[in-house]
């Protein structure tokens, strides 16, 4: 759809393939149903295809874009909390690495892959709050969260509240919101208009016009539904993976299983060591706010490794660590992160290299 829009066109007047159902027939033309910053991220990779600079899969590219910029973020901000070297290296390692979202990312689903430019958004967006004092740049990295993964806008009152703490004065405090607000106002804006061009409406975004969709038992009670919230507790927090009668004898399911059995290193975030710090209070207000809205979608995530939306809270996961995790690192930091990579590794090989799943 990028490459549609590089034409002027926000539609297609070319069938999807028959496996892709993210698309909506309307006046003679294919819409996506993904939101508008979704598209104007992958704006630049498509211009490389069109220009045939790019060869191989984009899904490569944009995973590996996704995982140097997480990289990035997570290096500077635990630079700025003084942690040791050791320790900087373990927690990139357990951002990138340590968890789901290498496994789902490297599916290259359209779905997934917001999901990652959403966590890059977020967590860029919280270096240029709490590491530099850069609204406006922070602001930007927000809209591009908010672009790919409209949800996101749940936690806007949190940065808002981020801003309120660090600001002293209350006049450098409005400065400081305005300019956050400039870029995630704007792609809001244009996203309403986005809409209203495909489907009239400002806030139709084309989910539930997709045929069939409420025919599914999971979207029964339609698109958000407090009746899903059992399925999703069960899928992202208690679901354990399978035993099988042949090798590899132990496998995840392919349809959820607990984020702390996707990564033990999960478990330093109940150190408290700092539950006083006001950015430690807001960061899981933050993450029980996300969890709870995604918690009401119907869908619980399809085909993928452990709970593929706690992508979304990996960002106010990475700043908990800041404040719970030791700054040298240790042998129960060490055993952690290699039981939380091994466990990545393997699901890896498992839903990439083989057959299994």
């Amino acid at each position: 759809m990028a490459s549609e829009l590089l034409q002027g066109q926000i539609g297609t007047s070319t069938p999807p393939p028959g496996w892709l159902s993210e698309y909506v027939f309307r006046d003679g033309r294919y819409y996506f149903v993904f939101p508008l910053g979704s598209i104007l991220t992958m704006l630049p990779v498509a211009l490389l295809d069109r220009l045939g600079i790019l060869s191989g899969p984009s899904s490569v590219l944009i995973a590996s874009l996704i995982a140097g910029g997480l990289s990035c973020f997570g290096f500077l901000l635990a630079q700025a909390y003084r942690f040791s070297l050791g320790m900087q290296v373990s927690l990139v390692i357990f951002l990138t690495l340590g968890n789901w979202i290498w496994c789902n990312l490297v599916f290259g689903y359209a779905d997934m892959l917001t999901l990652g430019w959403s966590a890059l958004g977020q967590l860029g967006s919280l270096y240029f709050v709490l590491g530099q004092k850069q609204p406006l740049i922070s602001g930007l990295l927000f809209a591009l969260a908010i672009g790919n993964r409209t949800e996101v806008i749940v936690l806007t009152p949190i940065f808002m509240a981020l801003w309120f703490i660090l600001e002293t004065d209350s006049k450098r405090w409005l400065v400081s919101l305005y300019r956050f607000c400039f870029f995630p106002i704007l792609i809001l804006l244009l996203t309403f208009c986005h809409n209203y061009f495909r489907f009239n409406s400002i806030f139709e975004f084309g989910k539930g016009l997709v045929p069939g969709i409420f025919e599914q038992p999971h979207f029964a009670s339609g698109l958000y539904s407090i009746a899903a919230i059992p399925d999703h507790f069960t899928e992202m927090l208690t679901a354990t993976w399978q035993r099988i009668n042949h090798f590899p004898f132990v496998a995840p399911s392919g349809f959820g299983g607990s984020i702390f059995l996707a990564s033990p290193f999960l478990v330093l975030l109940f150190r408290f060591r700092a539950m006083n710090q006001p950015v430690v209070i807001l960061s899981w207000i933050a993450m029980i706010v996300m969890t709870f809205t995604m918690w009401l979608y119907g869908d619980v995530g399809g085909w993928q490794f452990s709970y593929r939306y706690a992508v979304n809270l990996l960002p106010w996961i990475y700043i908990l660590l800041l404040y719970n995790a030791p700054r040298q690192i240790n042998i129960p930091v060490i055993c952690l992160l290699l039981i939380s990579l091994l466990i990545n590794i393997y699901a890896v090989w498992l839903f990439h290299w083989t057959t299994y799943l």
